[in-house]
């Protein structure tokens, strides 16, 4: 009985160190996500703009060039 609880004590020990493990690793690499999403999202508005840019001027028709 007495094994039985010093394995149950050990494994909430690990479990515990193991966390604390995990949280340090998400704080240390969150500043790399908030960046990453940034730069993805400035880099979709900037392909979204180009992309209206160059739609634009594909199917621009200037009135002055225009046979009817």
């Amino acid at each position: 009985m007495m094994m039985r609880f010093v394995k149950i004590y050990t494994s909430i020990k690990l479990y515990n160190k193991v966390s604390v493990r995990d949280e340090a690793m998400q704080q240390s690499n969150s500043f790399y996500i908030k960046t990453y999403v940034i730069t993805f999202c400035l880099t979709n508005i900037a392909v979204a703009f180009i992309q209206v840019v160059l739609y634009h001027r594909m199917f621009f028709v200037d009135p002055k060039h225009l046979r009817v």
